[in-house]
């Protein structure tokens, strides 16, 4: 459903993560995972009483930048 909804947007759906394929990836960057929020929780949190829903199999997540990590 996800990739039918990136499609008739005129997008395509590049990669899928889990959480802990996302999380590794964040952390080998120095990012960290401050929140996660899957379709419904981010229905409630961002939608409730529009009437609109966030896309089913998407999770959202909010990464912050570790302190001391060293940029390249």
């Amino acid at each position: 459903m996800t990739r039918e909804l990136a499609a008739a947007a005129g997008e395509s759906m590049k990669a899928l993560y889990s959480h802990g394929e996302m999380e590794s990836l964040l952390s080998g960057e120095g990012f960290l995972i401050s929140g996660h929020l899957n379709a419904d929780e981010a229905t409630e949190t961002f939608f409730s009483g529009s009437g609109m829903t966030a896309p089913l199999g998407v999770g959202y997540c909010l990464a912050v930048k570790r302190r001391g990590i060293l940029q390249p």
